[in-house]
């Protein structure tokens, strides 16, 4: 699971290369604003399993 942090207005932009990469190869991605991000990957964290997260902060 990869979890993308967008900015606090979710302005950052995912470049489809990358959503395109996580489909081919399995990998669940959320692509959510920062502040939510941040509470799925806690949430998901807590539940187990492999989760990792790339956070914009200065949006």
């Amino acid at each position: 699971m990869l979890i993308v942090g967008t900015g606090d207005p979710g302005l950052m932009r995912v470049d489809g290369d990358l959503r395109d990469h996580c489909a081919a190869n399995g990998i669940e991605l959320a692509v959510l604003p920062t502040a939510q991000a941040v509470d799925e990957y806690n949430r998901r964290q807590g539940a187990g399993g492999t989760v990792v997260a790339a956070l914009h902060l200065t949006c």
